[in-house]
């Protein structure tokens, strides 16, 4: 009985360390993927992010539980073609996320990085840039300008070191401490 017991309890420990492994080490197991942008273009173009054109969310280009690298090569510019939301978004590198009049929001902690922008004009309403996390602008000439645009930040911000942002008829509001 005692060497039942023993057996039965090590193949229960192994079944539990591999639905473990198979839930947390592997993003993919539960629906998160990163994209990095690999060219300028729009952020609902696969090619944008280095797969097939146009693509399918979640699977060509970023959805919203995923996360986005704008930050591949220097100068790149991802434009939105539609309200978007994502986990989280890197932008550096002399990059730009250019919201082109639709509302954009990360639930994650966005990371605005070396040059990186984030950039827009919104008409015709109000159109929003949100965060769930902190965001720090500071790392060499990073910024936001935003016209028109309403931003909330649940989480802190932090301008210095040439960081910093612009807001054009619109509103900022800041829930951290």
């Amino acid at each position: 009985m005692k060497k039942y017991v023993t057996i039965l309890f090590s193949k229960i420990t192994i079944l539990v360390f591999v639905c473990l492994f198979l839930i947390f080490a592997n993003e993919k197991a539960i629906g998160v993927s990163t994209f990095t942008a690999t060219q300028s273009g729009n952020w609902n173009d696969g090619a944008t992010w280095g797969h097939t054109s146009p693509g399918v969310a979640g699977t060509d280009y970023p959805n919203t539980t995923d996360h986005a690298n704008i930050s591949s090569s220097w100068n790149l510019t991802v434009t939105l073609q539609a309200n978007t939301s994502c986990a989280n978004i890197t932008i550096q590198n002399g990059c730009t996320l250019a919201l082109n009049n639709f509302n954009f929001s990360s639930t994650g902690t966005p990371s605005v990085t070396n040059q990186g922008k984030i950039t827009g004009s919104g008409t015709g309403g109000s159109k929003t840039l949100s965060f769930a996390g902190n965001i720090a602008l500071g790392d060499n000439n990073n910024y936001i300008s935003l016209s028109g645009y309403d931003i909330t930040i649940t989480g802190n911000l932090s301008l210095t070191n040439q960081g910093y942002m612009s807001i054009t008829a619109g509103n900022l509001t800041i829930t951290g401490d």
